[in-house]
């Protein structure tokens, strides 16, 4: 569960993030407590373990699961 919605504060992109965590399950048989995260930017490692997968559909994986990047003032 995203953690904003564990806190009651649901956003549109709370389904998005559930959605690509549920194709990194069923494409790597793995939890995602079970994966290992980039200590620099705290994504998910999960690449390595999904390998026939296409690069077009990682990358969209990976946009549903990114971490909003804040802006720069």
């Amino acid at each position: 569960m995203p953690s904003e919605q564990a806190a009651g504060r649901p956003l549109y992109s709370s389904d998005l993030y559930s959605l690509g965590i549920t194709a990194i399950y069923l494409l790597t048989g793995k939890q995602p407590q079970e994966l290992e995260t980039d200590s620099r930017t705290g994504e998910i490692v999960w690449h390595s373990h999904a390998l026939s997968i296409s690069p077009s559909m990682a990358a969209v994986i990976d946009r549903a699961i990114a971490l909003p990047r804040l802006k720069k003032c």
